[in-house]
């Protein structure tokens, strides 16, 4: 069976019954009962409940710890005989950076991330593709993962999370030289790729390029010559031959090229667009100059928004000289790209100019709804993935912006002041709240003060530093641990309504409390429950035992750990009620 016959093979969609992947030994496995328990005996072996300790390598997949045999991998697949004959030299090299204490030293350690930086084509596949892979190799069945976004109005047979699985799957049979599975999972795109939209076809078109799928790169390209995608997309999302070839289509199909500009407005275009490519804002000021176009005729701010960094996004809405809310040829407006995109902070500094929540695609869809069927459905297997963790935000920030507003009134939770002893113990007091946030939920943490842009102001340190810099009398820089303990000292003495004088409300100063401010307010709409939860700790709690988990007697020392595991599990509850909110909000 070849990819140009796949049509023509009687092949089940949920499970395929086979004895090897040599492409001349692809008959089905008797379906006896002996041959069922014997599938069923080996799969268990990957069983979560299924006791490990007969396991010999152990497999870091997706923040997952995988336990697997080295027998049965090299004896089902050769790309891990391979692999597991390699020296030590290289097995170090795709051993994990950080193992837990606890793991069995005796026993082979693979990053599935490492060992693929050298599969550039690949990119990062799922644990679930993984998973489905294994089962595959042990059990010589496959059963194909239910795969959903988190729009219940979608049928879920082509959005961007069913296409992301199938090309992962594609992409991990093709390098694993898995032919028999390689050619059921491009029979399955092939069909697929029929229901996609434009943008989900560009994916499959550069996956079957990659994997060598012929009979899918014939059908994918047809489709994208045929799609209401521009030149300047196809030439950024494909590669120049696979452009080329799309572009080559279009000429023999006569398709005229979408754009109402003259040559010269088009070079000025391209010369804007090589401007945003490099992030030089300064040279696009000096570009619109010349007269030929602005920034709306050449979209600047749709392409940036898919194409360059968020500061550049930010810098080119602030010129003041784009409609937030203009359509582009395919009719789409920058925050429906920006929704592809999936960048948090790219859809707040939209918004936050003004960009129109509602307006909806020619296919009648908001930003909210195209990110919600890509955005796949939350289960125990992705949910503390940082791609997760963003692609929730962005949900939530379209959610609110769409249904209650974005921006809630600064004024109802801190009042304008000019009472320096007060704004002194404001910034004491957020200064103090985001380190906990810190300490307790990096990762989300680091989201939300990157879109408010809270290091672009400087981090007060205490009194008798320096406003600018973490530097100590002696002109060494602070530790990160030390200065996160004068916050909290600080903050100590002043809820005990110290005599401590307040410094000058520098105009760096009150930037910082704006800063955090913003941080909070932003945070408090996104994560409410966690929210409430750091607000009760700051204000009822005491900062200082997150930190100093490692002073104190031996006694102490294991009190204050087991007391910051309770307060990472308290709030590791009231994230994930913010998530299922979420959720619950989006279906009804």
């Amino acid at each position: 069976m070849d990819g140009e016959n796949l049509h023509d093979a009687n092949v089940h969609p949920q499970q395929l019954h086979l004895s090897s992947f040599d492409s001349g030994e692809q008959d089905r496995l008797d379906d006896n009962g002996n041959v069922l328990i014997l599938s069923s005996n080996l799969c268990s072996l990957i069983s979560p409940v299924f006791d490990h300790v007969f396991s010999d390598v152990l497999f870091y997949v997706a923040e997952h710890v995988v336990p697997l045999h080295r027998c049965i991998l090299a004896a089902r697949c050769p790309f891990f005989m391979s692999l597991l004959l390699k020296d030590n030299h290289f097995l170090a090299s795709v051993a994990p950076s950080n193992q837990p204490i606890e793991t069995d030293s005796l026993k082979l350690k693979i990053d599935w991330s490492k060992l693929f930086d050298s599969y550039p084509d690949v990119g990062g596949v799922s644990y679930e593709a993984f998973m489905t892979m294994m089962e595959f190799l042990y059990s010589g069945t496959q059963n194909v993962a239910a795969v959903s976004c988190i729009d219940d109005e979608c049928l879920h047979d082509a959005c961007r999370p069913v296409v992301a699985f199938a090309v992962d799957m594609l992409a991990l049979t093709s390098v694993l030289g898995v032919i028999v599975l390689k050619n059921f999972w491009q029979n399955s795109l092939c069909s697929l790729v029929e229901k996609t939209g434009p943008d989900e076809t560009i994916l499959i078109l550069r996956a079957s390029k990659q994997h060598t799928a012929d009979a899918l790169l014939s059908k994918s390209l047809q489709l994208v010559a045929i799609s209401d995608i521009g030149k300047v997309d196809v030439q950024k999302q494909l590669s120049l031959e696979l452009a080329a070839e799309v572009l080559e289509l279009r000429h023999n199909m006569g398709m005229p090229p979408i754009s109402n500009l003259d040559s010269s407005q088009e070079r000025a275009c391209q010369r804007i667009r090589k401007a945003l490519d490099s992030d030089d804002v300064e040279l696009v000021r000096l570009l619109l100059k010349e007269g030929t176009v602005n920034l709306d005729q050449a979209h600047a701010l749709h392409y940036a928004v898919l194409y360059c960094a968020p500061h550049t996004v930010m810098e080119i809405v602030e010129l003041g000289l784009v409609d937030v809310n203009l359509r582009n040829d395919r009719g789409f407006t920058p925050l429906h790209m920006a929704s592809m995109r999936s960048d948090p902070s790219i859809l707040v500094t939209l918004l936050s100019k003004g960009a129109n929540p509602r307006l909806t695609t020619p296919n009648g869809r908001t930003a909210f709804q195209i990110i919600s069927r890509m955005v796949r459905k939350r289960n125990d297997f992705n949910k503390k993935l940082v791609t997760a963790q963003k692609d929730f935000l962005c949900t939530r920030i379209l959610h609110q912006a769409e249904t209650k507003g974005l921006f809630e009134d600064a004024m109802n939770i801190f009042p304008p002041t000019d009472d320096e002893n007060e704004l002194f113990m404001r910034l004491i007091y957020l200064e103090n709240r985001i380190a906990v946030a810190r300490l307790l939920f990096p990762e989300e943490a680091k989201l939300v003060t990157d879109i408010c842009h809270l290091n672009s102001t400087s981090e007060f340190v205490g009194l008798g530093f320096s406003e600018t810099s973490k530097v100590d009398s002696e002109g060494s820089k602070l530790d990160p641990i030390k200065v996160s303990c004068d916050h909290f000292s600080i903050h100590k003495a002043s809820m005990a309504a110290a005599s401590m004088p307040a410094p000058v409300m520098t105009e760096g100063l009150l930037k910082r409390i704006d800063a955090l401010q913003k941080s909070v307010i932003f945070g408090r709409k996104m994560f409410p429950s966690t929210s409430d939860f750091l607000n009760n700790f700051t204000d009822d709690g005491d900062p200082l035992e997150l930190i100093n988990k490692e002073s104190g007697t031996s006694k102490e020392k294991k009190q204050k750990k087991r007391r910051f595991r309770e307060l990472h599990q308290a709030l590791e509850k009231a994230f994930e009620k913010d998530f299922s909110t979420l959720e619950v909000n989006i279906s009804k």
